[in-house]
């Protein structure tokens, strides 16, 4: 049965991913998305932000329910 629906959870998480990556890179201008913006897992994204200490940020995301890591 999953198997049978994984392209369309597939476009619907990459749909997801884009519009949460947009928003981010318009609100945040000293971000940047890191690898290929292509070929890529549609549940992943890479985004780094300048002047901001990755510890930090990890908090403030846990703070409001967001998984989040600093490494891979």
């Amino acid at each position: 049965m999953a198997a049978e629906n994984i392209e369309q959870e597939n476009s619907k998480v990459k749909y997801l991913r884009d519009k949460l990556e947009k928003a981010i890179l318009e609100k945040c201008p000293d971000s940047r998305l890191n690898g290929d913006k292509e070929n890529r897992l549609p549940n992943t994204t890479n985004i780094s932000f300048e002047y901001i200490e990755g510890e930090a940020i990890l908090l403030m995301l846990d703070k409001y329910g967001i998984c989040a890591s600093s490494g891979s």
